[in-house]
């Protein structure tokens, strides 16, 4: 390894090409966090030298770079950026926007001073690659070239026309521009501004006021610059100088690892006369990670206190699946790594391999769509919130050694396991343990229903038991599921019990809750003003809050309050509880059960019809035959449902 520093134009001045590996992600540096720090760097050096001064160097930071062992005489050499390919290709921005502004100031001279730094000459080969002094990853170059080529603001309009207004002006709002365009727009704004400022205040000409500029950038700025050596590992070198400029990501970080490494054994197999032309790094990364660069993968998503990509989430749990180990957040890339260093992927092939087929089926578990196992089995979980049951679930999914009746029949445990601990109100704290511990014990071609069942039917204690079917009913029965559970998975219940009905009833498709769909009350929350006790006398909402208050006091009711209170214990048993559209939810609301005049001509809709009317569901359709609806309906119907519950979500 060797390291010099070196100013801007040492580094730009020769004939000599920077180029970002492939794999690197795109460029992300910003206004806020950097560009304007290092415009302010730049004004200060400037402003120094118009006042006479000669300005100490100022230091940016570090740039490590890899010879690629070029040695074609019509080439332009070249070295693989392994970490700066952020400040480089800023710098390059800020070189176009000076060119841009000289040349629309007519300062031909400075023009052809700062273009020497912009460009290789005398480029036989590529010359449409190899002239420009930075080649950067893949996603970056089409907006990269085109601005970078621009002779003026001029030109870019028919490059980019959605970043910009019919009167040819960039657009403010509404629109994400490409990072060179705005690059070069914030630099070209920053540069004009100076100038106009500084000449009214100096009297200089514009050119002069440019070389000032062009000085500061060139001569004033530097870098330090390693060069790394044959035997110099580029991964260690580029992790230890992860802390500059913008975070680099866990992913970031894997993605380096990852096809370094790929280049590494390619260049191996070749020497050993045994390379695959299939698996040179590029076709691998086009093959395996361009996918993971999809829009879903970068979505946010949060579980607890954390909120992170999608594509950190799987990678952590692809881990853990395979490491059979607890993988931290914190520590996702160390831990990454292990799956090369302990052996469970001889290369990067395999690991690239192992990562693609898990993707399959972690994508069919978040979002659900699909006819395979792993995917209805994502979306009966949803609901749930328990993430920490997918590793295990990629493993049953991955398994080659069972069938896919036997990986739902395994799903079909998981559930029952989640659901009944719900239902009887049991922590679900130690499930990260409980299901890694499953994976640890049961051997990868051992995985199936029966070991699961096994596995979970040997767990007991309160934190762990698969409740029987005795403490499932008790709770099914008389506790307040909707309060306990919540709406979401409320309505998931409801929504299995519907799609059982409707298998056994030989009926339509199965029914996918939507947003449009909600927890109904049968009886309502506030169903005072329609709905008689049960000595056919009506409550008053204050007469409840009393009840209410009593109870939580400890109070001794009369026997109105009681009947009151026996109303307010049924309110949010399952049995009371059904799914309707969100505008039929609203409009039915406080009504009676059965429809009802109100001042001799105007007709109150009742729950009933209402009901039927505005639902096609089956668990509606339960309700036609109903004449009444009270407590004795709604234990009735608790009880009916049940025996959908125990097939549902079955304990062997």
């Amino acid at each position: 390894m060797q390291s010099e520093t070196c100013t801007i134009r040492t580094i730009f001045q020769h004939r000599t090409q920077y180029c970002v590996p492939f794999f690197q992600r795109q460029y992300v540096w910003s206004p806020a966090e950097q560009w304007s720090a290092l415009w302010l760097d730049i004004e200060a050096k400037a402003d120094q030298r118009l006042d006479g001064f000669k300005p100490q160097p100022h230091f940016l930071g570090a740039i490590v770079l890899e010879p690629t062992g070029q040695d074609n005489l019509d080439s332009v050499p070249t070295s693989s950026v392994i970490d700066g390919q952020q400040r480089l290709t800023t710098l390059q921005y800020i070189l176009a926007a000076l060119s841009l502004v000289a040349r629309a100031h007519e300062c031909e001279q400075r023009v052809r001073t700062i273009e020497t730094f912009r460009w290789n000459e005398n480029v036989f080969v590529a010359p449409n690659i190899e002239k420009y002094k930075i080649w950067p990853t893949h996603p970056d170059r089409k907006a990269y070239v085109a601005v970078m080529s621009a002779r003026s603001l001029d030109d870019l309009p028919q490059q980019f026309p959605e970043s910009f207004t019919q009167q040819l002006t960039l657009r403010k709002v509404g629109v994400e521009h490409p990072r060179p365009l705005e690059g070069a727009y914030y630099y070209v704004d920053k540069i004009e501004k100076w100038i106009t400022e500084r000449s009214a205040t100096t009297g200089y000409s514009e050119e002069i006021l440019l070389n000032h500029l062009a000085e500061a950038l060139l001569t004033d700025m530097q870098l330090v610059v390693i060069r790394l050596g044959a035997n110099d590992d580029a991964q260690v070198i580029f992790e230890t100088l992860n802390g500059r400029g913008a975070r680099l990501t866990a992913t970031d970080l894997i993605r380096n690892y990852v096809f370094l490494k790929a280049d590494k054994e390619f260049v191996a197999a070749e020497e050993a006369e045994g390379a695959d032309p299939e698996d040179t790094p590029e076709i691998l990364y086009e093959r395996y990670w361009t996918p993971f660069e999809q829009t879903e993968w970068k979505q946010a998503q949060r579980r607890g206190r954390l909120s992170r990509p999608r594509l950190e989430w799987f990678i952590q749990t692809a881990t853990t699946r395979t490491l059979r180990d607890e993988v931290e957040m914190e520590r996702l890339y160390p831990s990454f790594k292990k799956l090369i260093e302990g052996g469970h992927c001889e290369t990067a092939v395999d690991l690239l391999g192992m990562l693609s087929s898990a993707a399959t089926s972690y994508r069919a578990l978040l979002d659900g769509e699909g006819l395979s196992p792993i995917s209805e089995f994502g979306r009966r979980l949803s609901a749930w919130e328990t993430t920490t049951v997918h590793p295990l679930a990629l493993a049953v999914s991955g398994s080659n050694t069972i069938s896919d009746a036997n990986k739902r029949e395994a799903f079909d445990h998981l559930i029952s396991y989640i659901v009944r601990r719900a239902v009887c109100g049991l922590t679900a704290k130690n499930y990260n343990n409980n299901f890694l511990g499953i994976l640890r014990r049961v051997e990868e071609g051992d995985i199936s229903a029966e070991r699961i069942a096994q596995e979970l039917l040997s767990y007991d204690g309160e934190a762990s038991r698969w409740p029987r079917d005795d403490e499932f009913q008790n709770n099914w029965l008389n506790v307040d599921l909707y309060e306990r559970l919540g709406s979401r998975a409320t309505a998931a219940i409801l929504v299995e019990i519907e799609n059982i009905i409707r298998l056994d009833r030989h009926a339509e498709e199965p029914f996918n809750r939507r947003n449009d769909h909600w927890v109904e009350h049968i009886l309502p929350q506030a169903w005072w003003t329609y709905w008689p006790l049960a000595d056919n006398s009506f409550a008053t909402g204050e007469e409840v809050t009393a009840v209410v208050s009593a109870k939580l006091g400890g109070g001794v009711l009369n026997e109105r309050q009681q009947h009151i209170a026996a109303r307010l214990d049924c309110l949010h048993k399952i049995g009371n509880l059904t799914l309707l559209l969100d505008d039929a939810n609203r409009e039915l609301s406080n009504n009676p059960f059965l429809s009802k005049e109100v001042d001799g001509d105007t007709v109150v809709i009742g729950k009933k019809e209402g009901l039927f009317n505005f639902s096609n569901l089956h668990l509606n359709r339960m309700l036609w035959a109903k004449q009444f609806w009270n407590e004795q309906a709604i234990e009735e119907r608790t009880g009916e449902l049940f025996e959908y519950a125990l097939r549902l979500w079955p304990r062997p």
